[in-house]
Order: structure tokens, then sequence, then C-alpha cells
């Protein structure tokens, strides 16, 4: 399944989700042997939340993104985040999160390998 909300007239934001249980069961396969059990508690621990779950995993492509775009969010109000980490990284790029508003900059973040970004909810 391939979903582009409308309210990212800003951005190509785009992502493709299994299609199936099937897909989503050897989705899940995959993390279990790559130890994300290990992932899950320690951001538990970190938000003192006593267990989390994954209810979807999926491939989140972006290539442009124009200043005041929303920072995708899912559940506000809620416990739901979602953890992001790099499939492929470009040597020397600029960080690919630049977080921002009318008044100026926050920070950013630069993807590396191994190392993820929890976003989503009220994280």
């Amino acid at each position: 399944q391939i979903h582009r909300p409308g309210m990212y007239d800003m951005s190509d934001n785009t992502w493709f989700d299994p299609g199936n249980e099937a897909t989503h069961e050897e989705e899940l396969a995959a993390l279990r042997r790559g130890n994300f059990d290990l992932v899950l508690d320690a951001i538990g621990n970190f938000y003192g939340l006593k267990s989390l779950t994954v209810y979807g995993i999926g491939i989140f492509a972006l290539s442009q993104c124009n200043v005041g775009a929303p920072l995708h969010r899912d559940g506000e109000g809620t416990d739901v985040i979602n953890v992001l980490v790099a499939i492929e990284l470009v040597d020397g790029a600029d960080p690919e999160f630049v977080i921002s508003d009318e008044d100026g900059r926050f920070g950013e973040f630069k993807y590396e390998h191994d190392v993820g970004l929890v976003i989503g909810g009220d994280v």
C-alpha cells in the first residue's frame, strides 16, 4: 500500500506499508532476528512506558520539503511514536532533518549508521 496524504502539499512525503498480514508477520520476524525488542525496551525505559509494541512497519521516502511543512506526527496526545532509521546514507550530505519555526532554528538531525530518530505522539 502506498500512502501520500494531501496534508503534505509542501513536501513529497510518501510511505509504503505491507499490503497484507503475511508480509507484516515477516517484517516482525525480521525485527525479532535483529533484536529490535532491545530498542523497544530502551525507548520504553526512557519515556517511562511499561510496554511497547510494533503495529506497523513501512518505508518512508522524502526527497524535498519546503520551509514551513509540518513534521509528520502520529497520535498527537498519545504515546504513539515512530522510530526512523536510515536505509541508505549519502556521504557528506547536510543534516536530513532541520527543525524550526518562523522564529528560527531549533536543531537538526543527521542520520548515522545504527542510530535512529524517535518522533510522534508527545515525545
